[in-house]
């Protein structure tokens, strides 16, 4: 089999506890072979040694033979890193770069991610596997129709995004707009396609948020009562097999 050569810019948290371990588990499929960062250091890791070298030192050609950079900097150094990429031959080249991709004030440099032969952006959240577990009850029909999803103090911005448009099966927002609530508590409304709406109620507190699912033909949430069902998720083996 024939391993993916993978290429990573930034070495901070993220990449040395998601993105590496993976990486080495996945050492049949995945081979890195080249990191770069704001300066040189050791980079301690469970596979073959790799050196960081500077970005700034970045050489022509160095992508050569490279089929994924995983980018994963912060968000005021994405233009620039994404400027420099782009001078290279990128026809045989993805990109996976981690969320939110590009800043509002940095949308102009939305082009640049053309010029890879794919850009995808890395949002785990939609594969988690409680999802599964809600297809599974939304195509028995317990809920009809899905309309409205509700993240109380359970999502994070753009990843309340991207679990409302995975489960809602959409690919684009059609208007989002900002409330301060009576509790001083942020209140986001997302309308997608159909008029299905979400709501994000900030901040974030995963030890007390919960979800709740509108349909149709019934409700499903974390905090049952009333005409609510609850949500339960059992895991077996790791895999979530029914809620």
């Amino acid at each position: 089999m024939t391993r993916t050569r993978i290429a990573v810019v930034g070495v901070g948290e993220r990449v040395r506890q998601d993105v590496l371990p993976a990486v080495a588990a996945l050492c049949d499929e995945f081979e890195l072979v080249a990191a770069w960062a704001r300066r040189a250091r050791p980079l301690e890791w469970d596979g073959p040694p790799v050196a960081v070298e500077p970005f700034d030192t970045l050489a022509p050609g160095a992508l050569a033979g490279v089929d994924l950079v995983y980018v994963a900097v912060s968000k005021a150094a994405v233009p620039a890193v994404l400027r420099r990429l782009a001078s290279e031959d990128l026809s045989a080249v993805d990109l996976l770069i981690e969320t939110p991709v590009l800043l509002f004030r940095h949308l102009a440099h939305r082009r640049l991610l053309d010029r890879f032969r794919n850009a995808w952006a890395a949002e785990d959240c939609v594969r988690l596997p409680w999802l599964d577990a809600v297809d599974a009850a939304l195509a028995a029909g317990a809920l009809g129709e899905l309309e409205a999803v509700e993240f109380h103090h359970a999502a994070w911005r753009y990843h309340g995004v991207a679990l409302s448009k995975r489960l809602f099966g959409v690919r684009s927002l059609r208007a989002a707009r900002r409330v301060r609530t009576a509790s001083g508590a942020d209140r986001v409304e997302y309308r997608f396609r159909g008029g299905r709406r979400a709501v994000v109620v900030e901040p974030r507190d995963y030890a007390s948020g919960h979800v709740l699912l509108r349909g149709s033909a019934g409700e499903l949430g974390e905090r049952a009562g009333g005409a609510v069902a609850p949500l339960t998720v059992e895991v077996t083996g790791g895999r979530c097999v029914a809620v």
